[in-house]
């Protein structure tokens, strides 16, 4: 298995078959990360202790975050750490943090090696935006977790504490969109009470399960087949599922599923801050900020003039970001819900349509087109290695990024599967139900990704005989200069 070595402040990491393949990606990108960042990097992917990898994953995903302005704070990455150690999740839940930065870079690497994947993406966010949005998408996809843990009820001290992360959030929002403009949090609490302008807040669940959270997003449930709108019960497909999941077992008890309420977390914080934004716009616009005779007053007021042109340009840019945070929001929704836990004829009297429910390319069909949840729910499966339970007794048969490499490759047009495992174990891994890969397999096809063929073949047009998909589109190859399995991209 490939090992690569990088030394920092005179340490020595080794950095292990799939984590190697993210490193190729990262130096790939020199615009991703300064110089000092892979220093950082080594050690989210090679420290040999759990809490290092986290804190030093934690320092770069917020580090990217901050670097768009516009994006405003990042609240729960904290709090989804703390809940991580103190094991506050069901048992065997594995870890969301690391997990994260690895499906950022490694759906990077996918967009890199597949021209038809990147166009559909790009198609449908614009070609400008791609970047961000894949950011947002890939690091607060499992932030939702906050929300889905058993103990984050109203009332108990876990929900208090999501209360409270998201309150020091966004306190002082203005100061994170406008962080060089030299606005301090005093002078902004100081424009908060001359103004009236409350700071957003999460109260209880009823924050997060409002219609309008729900419908800036819906659109991604309807072309993934999930439901339809209904004149009797006009709420979003997702919306459904989501208040489904939570009063109906399956092979599971009911939950709140973490998918869906990352996009409504994600949803809540973005319409949040721009209402607090429109509040100050609307202050200063009014003639308000120079309404009040305290001296106090008086310096906010000025210090509002003086970042007025700087909140002004920031709601235009919000502006035309939002379409694509709500991309995220609804690839986020999906990329959790998996057909096979319910039953189809009790979830249809509810207005679910299991049986129809695909992620999706369709570059072809634009009506059912889900090519940034299709990257998201692919990463996301593929990304299954160092992955710790937080539990008593560990997972034996976890995988390691020393048992696996997953290297998209551009020149061979694929995402080249490799696991030592099964090269030592089967004849044919590519045919043995019991080897690893056969096992991505099924969890692809369960995750009901039936056209991936669409992106993996290169446009073989639409069939639903998924079972011929996945015998056409997956097979394990020995290449010349690799041997293993591979996920074939058409270039």
């Amino acid at each position: 298995m490939r090992m690569i070595t990088h030394s920092a402040d005179g340490r020595r990491y080794s950095i292990l078959g799939a984590n190697a393949d993210l490193w190729d990606i990262a130096v790939q990108h020199p615009q991703l990360f300064e110089h000092s960042d892979l220093d950082t990097l080594a050690q989210a992917l090679a420290a040999s202790d759990d809490n290092e990898r986290m804190a030093a994953s934690k320092v770069l995903i917020e580090k990217k975050w901050r670097a768009y302005s516009v994006l405003g704070p990042y609240p729960f990455l904290d709090c989804l750490s703390e809940f991580e150690f103190e094991r506050r999740f069901y048992n065997k839940y594995r870890d969301h943090v690391c997990h994260q930065l690895k499906v950022y870079l490694l759906g990077l690497g996918v967009l890199g090696c597949s021209e038809y994947l990147r166009d559909a993406v790009a198609t449908l966010l614009g070609e400008g935006f791609l970047d961000i949005t894949w950011l947002i998408t890939a690091v607060f996809h499992d932030i939702g977790y906050v929300i889905e843990n058993e103990h984050s009820q109203p009332g108990t001290q876990t929900w208090q504490r999501v209360q409270d992360a998201y309150r020091s959030a966004m306190r002082s929002p203005l100061v994170t969109l406008t962080r060089d403009s030299g606005l301090s949090e005093a002078t902004e609490q100081v424009l908060q009470k001359t103004f009236s302008i409350r700071t957003p807040t999460l109260d209880g669940m009823g924050d997060l399960e409002q219609d309008d959270l729900f419908q800036a997003f819906a659109e991604e449930g309807v072309k993934a087949g999930l439901g339809r709108f209904m004149a009797a019960d006009p709420r979003s497909p997702v919306q459904k599922y989501f208040s489904y999941a939570q009063k109906t077992a399956s092979s599971r008890p009911p939950f709140k599923d973490h998918g869906v309420a990352s996009a409504l977390l994600l949803t809540k914080s973005w319409f949040d801050l721009d209402t607090y934004l429109d509040k100050l716009v609307a202050s200063h616009d009014s003639g308000q900020a120079h309404s009040h005779g305290l001296a106090s007053a008086v310096s906010a007021s000025r210090a509002l003039d003086q970042i007025y042109p700087r909140i002004h340009d920031m709601q235009v840019q919000r502006q035309a970001l939002r379409a694509c945070v709500m991309r995220a929001a609804g690839a986020m929704s999906l990329h959790n819900i998996t057909p096979g836990l319910w039953n189809p004829a009790d979830a249809v009297t509810q207005g679910l349509t299991f049986d129809t429910f695909r992620i999706s390319i369709g570059k072809h069909r634009p009506e059912i087109c889900n090519p940034l949840a299709f990257l998201l729910a692919l990463v996301d499966t593929l990304q299954d290695w160092d992955r710790p339970t937080f539990s008593a007794t560990p997972n034996e048969n976890a995988l390691h990024s020393q048992d696996i490499s997953i290297k998209p490759s551009k020149q061979a047009g694929k995402v080249l599967i490799f696991v030592r495992k099964d090269r030592e174990e089967f004849v044919e891994p590519g045919t043995s139900k019991h080897s690893t890969y056969s096992r991505v397999v099924r969890i692809l096809r369960n995750s009901s990704m039936r056209m991936m063929s669409i992106c993996l073949l290169g446009g073989v047009p639409p069939t639903s005989r998924w079972n011929d998909l996945v015998t056409n589109s997956l097979l394990w190859r020995t290449p010349s200069i690799h041997r293993g399995s591979s996920t074939s991209m058409p270039s």
